[in-house]
């Protein structure tokens, strides 16, 4: 016979949205990179965002 002692109660709270984010600031040119914010002049701006990303 096995007896096991009642499991307790667990409330588990999930915030929904816990960033405040939106589509048009991503959609913004730079939004990851503030050197390539002014816009591609050449295909360097590619490049940039690549190194970004390993940073």
């Amino acid at each position: 016979m096995i007896i096991r002692s009642p499991e307790p109660e667990v409330k588990i709270v999930v915030d929904r949205d816990p960033i405040k984010t939106s589509f048009e600031e991503w959609a913004r040119p730079g939004h990851f990179s503030r050197t390539i914010a002014k816009g591609p002049d050449t295909t360097t701006w590619i490049w940039n965002l690549h190194a970004d990303a390993h940073d």
